[in-house]
This record gives C-alpha cells, structure tokens and sequence, in this order.
C-alpha cells in the first residue's frame, strides 16, 4: 500500500513515528576514540557503525574515512581511548567494548568509503546494537521511505574517566536523488516532524560524526514491512540540510566487496 504524503506525516507524529524512529536507531552504535593532540590536550573523536549477518558470519560496517581517521590517531601513538559504545538504549553503565578495529578489517573500497571489520558474537551481544539480516541490499527509490541513523559527533558527552554517553539522530524520509553510486537526502523545514519521544532537530542541525551509520530501505512484500540495507552515510553538509549516503551493491555477505 502506498500513501500520500500527507498521511505519512500523521503517521510520523503519533506512535507509528515513535516506535519506528526507536527500530531505526537500534541499528547503529558509536565507535569512538580519546587522543591527544599536538599541544597534548585531550580530544574526543567518533563514527557510526551497524553490524551485518548474511548468513556468512557477522561484520561491522563504517565510513573508511572513520576508520582512516582512527589509523592517523593510532599510527601517532596518540589514543588513550578506544571502543564501541553499547547500546544506548540498555541500562546505563555499561563498560566501553574495546575492538581494534586496525586487527578486523576485512575489506575496504576506496571508492565507496565503506570498511568491514569482524565481530564475534560475543561482542555482539555486548554491544546489543540490531543486526542486518536480510540480504542482499536494497537501493531505495525516489518517494519512497527509508530511514537512516548515527551519531552526532556534538551530542557527545564525556561524563567521567570510562564513561562517555551519546545521543542517536534517526532520521525518517525519503531520499531526493540516487545515482549509480550515491543517495542524497535533502532536508526542509517544511517536512520537519515533531515525534513523541524525540527532539526536533534545528536547521542546520550538525551531522558530523553520523558518517558510518546505515541507510535502511523501507520494503514491503506480502503484506508485511521491513527494512533492508540501503547504503552507508558517508558525508554530512549541514549548511545545506544535505545527507549523502554509499550504494552498497558490491558488498558480499561475507564483508568483502566486489572489484
């Protein structure tokens, strides 16, 4: 069934919107890093990243520019601090999951900014993010829904020395242009919703540190809706209300890509 957009904006403003934004956000988590810099103060960086089982075992997924970030910091012997923050949702307290990402990797496409890493189940559970398990992605289409989450880097708060707490952005929309290689959503306030349970966010809302974060594609087949991945945020412009997203066709269930 496809509805106006009028309806789905009543939608997005009772508790369909609620308990939706709420799924959305559970598919990512936080990967962050403390360091020094050159004058020696203590600085905080992070991405988003979201977790796949294709049937061929679990891997993460993020921005290689995240991960090449990391590296700078690593190869500089800079970073005090390092992990994957659990989900945010869960009880409070809950120990930084320390994953090096530089011994994970899978694979990475250049071309895609796009990093895969293993996890083991373990740490998956640890980190209790959902899992992406239908398969093979989805590239949305034009006015149709998808919805896209991660991490402002601005919205992150360090509150003690093993304690760092975050804040999810999901996202409910529809993308405005797809290429052979890339999704774009442009903002508006026009099409600004208010959702029980979350905040608003302003114009001009800071993106910066959702790179890594999922694109989901809303499917409906038989009579029942579910998400699939879409792509993965690589770029935020947040002068220009605009997010850019990877597609994520050469992407193996095995974390590996296509060449």
């Amino acid at each position: 069934m496809v509805i106006d957009e009028e309806e789905a904006i009543d939608l997005c403003k009772g508790d369909y919107g609620k308990e939706t934004l709420r799924q959305i956000a559970s598919y990512a988590a936080p990967f962050f890093w403390e360091y020094r810099d050159a004058g020696g103060e203590l600085r905080q960086r992070n991405g988003s990243m979201f977790f796949v089982d294709a049937g061929k075992g679990i891997f993460a997924v993020t921005a290689k520019h995240v991960f090449d970030g990391y590296l700078e910091c690593l190869k500089a012997s800079n970073i005090t601090d390092f992990g994957i923050v659990p989900d945010v949702f869960g009880r409070p307290g809950r120990e930084i999951i320390p994953i090096p990402l530089q011994e994970r990797l899978i694979d990475e496409d250049k071309e895609t900014d796009v990093a895969t890493f293993s996890i083991t189940e373990n740490e998956r559970v640890d980190i209790g993010s959902h899992v992406i398990t239908t398969w093979p992605p989805a590239t949305p289409q034009l006015n149709f829904g998808i919805g896209l989450t991660g991490y402002p880097g601005h919205e992150r708060i360090k509150q003690g020395p093993k304690e760092i707490s975050f804040a999810p952005y999901p996202i409910l929309g529809i993308p405005s242009s797809i290429s052979d290689r890339q999704i774009t959503i442009q903002f508006t306030d026009e099409h600004t919703v208010d959702t029980p349970g979350f905040i608003s966010a302003p114009s001009n809302y800071a993106t910066g540190g959702m790179s890594g974060g999922p694109l989901l594609t809303h499917v409906t087949r038989g009579g029942i809706s579910y998400w699939r991945l879409g792509g993965v945020i690589t770029a935020g412009f947040h002068e220009w209300g605009l997010l850019k997203a990877s597609r994520v066709d050469r992407l193996n269930a095995d974390g590996t890509f296509i060449r």
